[in-house]
């Protein structure tokens, strides 16, 4: 390349400081600095770019100050080369080149200080909108990167307004939201302060219903947990047909002992059943085999456990009888 009637084989591009530093480097125009040692890319020597576009796309992903520097520089050593990347240990600092208007080049708007900007007012990249300061954004004044509404300080949301990441709704303060006005996570309903909720307007985590100050629940306006119904200050379970408290059932040892003794056979069925890759099921065979499995497990139980199982709250014989097919009296 031929600037000034002197032929370089090969010209580049770098960036500095306000003060033409680069990493506490101090450099000036016009002259020619060495490097003693092995050059490295990413590691050791003087690196630069063999583009524009190339070197302000690298800067731009460490939020490059607006009052920085850019120069064409001439290597005059050895060069290691990667991709557009380039490092060398003896490098010309050739001439200044006006920062502003060569990233204006790559951006289709005004005012933008990233590159590959189609819009006004831009300090990031890719946008496709107004003021942005992230990257990649659709829409307008968002402080993240990939949003593609307005107003969003977190990363790849679709909404608006939202204050978290990956929010398809709007107004949103957490992550994963596909509602609206939520302060949480994983919300799929709207006016949540909580987690996992896909009802609306609770103040509590995993509900389904609306409403509710508990978690868990698939009714509304409860203030306890787990409730299907409305209006509970308490939190209830049905066990052998019949609500019980879930304070009374979290510790029961014959609970605990049923629920794993059965869960075991049911398991191995759905195991058994798995490996044969049959997609239809009957539902009736299904139930009399593990009706058959319990029985004969239920032979090789200790006395005792039978005993333990009896104090399950609201233990019901008859109901045992229907689900198991054994007889508990």
């Amino acid at each position: 390349m031929e600037i000034d009637g002197k032929v370089f084989a090969e010209i580049g591009y770098k960036i500095f400081g306000p003060d033409w530093k680069c990493k506490d480097f101090q450099y000036k125009v016009g002259e020619i600095f060495e490097h003693k040692g092995e050059i490295k890319i990413c590691k050791s020597g003087f690196h630069y770019w063999v583009t524009e576009l190339s070197c302000l796309e690298y800067f731009f992903g460490s939020k490059l100050p607006k009052d920085s520097k850019m120069a064409k520089v001439v290597p005059l050593g050895r060069v290691e080369r990667k991709g557009d990347k380039r490092v060398t240990d003896k490098i010309l600092i050739l001439e200044e080149i006006d920062i502003a208007k060569t990233i204006q080049k790559y951006n289709f708007g005004s005012n933008n200080f990233g590159v590959h900007n189609i819009g006004s007012g831009n300090s990031g990249c890719s946008n496709i909108g107004t003021q942005n300061t992230g990257s990649q954004n659709t829409g307008s004044y968002n402080k993240g990167s990939n949003n593609t509404g307005i107003v969003n300080t977190g990363i790849h949301n679709s909404g608006d307004y939202n204050c978290g990441s990956y929010n398809s709704g709007c107004k949103n303060i957490g992550f994963q939201n596909s509602g609206n006005n939520n302060i949480g996570d994983y919300n799929s309903g709207c006016g949540n302060i909580g987690l996992g909720n896909t009802g609306n307007y609770n103040y509590g985590y995993d509900n389904s219903g609306n409403f509710n100050f508990g978690n868990g629940n698939t009714g509304d306006f409860n203030i306890a947990d787990y409730n299907s119904g409305f209006f509970n200050t308490e939190s209830y379970m049905f066990v052998f047909n019949k609500p019980v408290p879930i304070s009374e059932i979290k510790n029961n040892a014959g609970l605990c002992y049923l629920r794993s003794f059965a869960g075991q056979i049911y398991d191995y069925l759905i195991g058994k059943l798995c490996s044969t890759n049959d997609n239809v099921v009957d539902k009736i065979a299904f139930q009399e085999k593990f009706k058959e499995l319990f029985k004969e497990k239920w032979q090789k139980i200790n006395p005792s456990n039978k005993e333990l199982i009896k104090t399950v709250p609201n233990f019901d014989s008859k109901i045992f009888y229907e689900i198991f097919g054994v007889e508990l009296k």
